[in-house]
């Protein structure tokens, strides 16, 4: 199961986040969360790793994106270069629980992880690289797997970014240290329009209470057909409210690499 989740939407829970991991856990399932990490390991962009198209106005990026590189980082620095054994995340307290777990298994993205705890974590994570961000989603749609929103919308669905790219679009591309070298990785855009894709899945959601909290259960591989042919179809079907420039990029195709 893939778990995107909002503690705080349930009101008290005994025991916190680990009480919830420990739900998923006592039933012998496999746990995979994100674990993003976007303010620790984002850089700023290259001078020469600069595609046009890719949902950024790079005259303001130098001030808006990540910390530059440190030059002397080969030598020592500061500037921090993502492993699959750190610890750091930016998406909330579950995930930051299930990477204190023993045995949990972390993706090699510097931007955009997922860690996979239980019996099929390795199998789950074991592809994802930063070219590959979204190689634990696809093994979790191969495997039958579940994605449980829990408290949350499907703005929180990364699994639709995973339909874009089967819909054809080119993922957009931001920078971090990949071996103490900056580095284009690929990474997902907007996802503020994707609750327009709801008419489209309710048919696929089971919900269910549980405290305070409403939980929407789909099935990854319904998910992925589903919205792929919405978005194939209609492009715009999941441009943002805002009409943001991600957005916009997405939908005229993506970043001109090469």
């Amino acid at each position: 199961m893939c778990l995107h989740s909002s503690l705080r939407s349930h009101g008290p829970v005994l025991g916190g986040a680990g009480a919830l991991v420990d739900a998923f856990t006592d039933a012998g399932a496999t746990l995979l969360v994100p674990t993003f990490s976007y303010r620790r390991y984002a850089l700023s962009a290259p001078g020469d790793l600069r595609p046009a198209r890719n949902g950024v106005d790079y005259t303001g990026w130098d001030e808006q994106g990540g910390r530059p590189l440190d030059p002397d980082a080969r030598d020592g620095g500061q500037t921090p270069c993502f492993t699959p054994s750190s610890n750091e995340t930016d998406t909330g307290a579950v995930p930051a629980e299930v990477l204190t777990r023993p045995g949990r298994r972390r993706g090699n993205h510097p931007l955009c992880s997922f860690t996979a705890l239980g019996a099929g974590a390795q199998e789950l994570v074991a592809q994802q690289t930063p070219v590959d961000v979204f190689a634990p989603l696809a093994a979790l749609a191969e495997h039958e797997g579940l994605v449980v929103l829990a408290g949350v919308g499907l703005t929180r669905m990364t699994l639709l970014h995973h339909a874009e790219v089967l819909a054809g679009r080119v993922p957009l591309r931001r920078w971090a240290a990949v071996e103490e070298q900056v580095e284009m990785v690929v990474v997902g855009g907007c996802s503020e329009g994707f609750e327009q894709l709801g008419p489209h899945l309710a048919h696929l959601q089971a919900r269910r209470a549980v405290g305070q909290s409403v939980w929407r259960v789909y099935p990854a591989e319904a998910v992925l057909e589903v919205a792929r042919r919405v978005i194939g179809e209609d492009p715009a079907a999941t441009v943002c409210a805002a009409r943001c420039l991600p957005c916009l990029d997405a939908v005229r195709g993506g970043p001109l690499l090469g």
